[in-house]
């Protein structure tokens, strides 16, 4: 699998080195002071387009949106099963 890097793509490409929730304020509060994370959020007001991921599903139970309890381990198998979470970025890469 190739990474973001080895997109064919015709525009920036950045990455947020944060997690999209957090357990707290105060822990949103410290991403948003690191400079890695502030200057992104910058940049970003000037986007045009944002994707989101929730990372990979496909991993089963070491998926973060298992272990965090944001969704079942069946909900978890059935859409990776189905490559819901594929499909639809593949619609929004083309």
């Amino acid at each position: 699998m190739k990474g973001i890097s080895h997109l064919d793509a015709s525009c920036d490409v950045n990455l947020v080195p944060a997690p999209l929730r957090v357990s707290s304020k105060a822990v949103a509060d410290v991403l948003y002071k690191e400079d890695s994370v502030s200057d992104v959020l910058m940049a970003s007001s000037s986007a045009d387009i944002a994707v989101i991921s929730i990372g990979s599903v496909a991993q089963v139970e070491k998926a973060t949106m298992h272990q965090t309890g944001y969704i079942s381990l069946g909900e978890q198998k059935s859409t990776s099963t189905k490559r819901g979470s594929r499909r639809h970025f593949g619609l929004l890469l083309r």
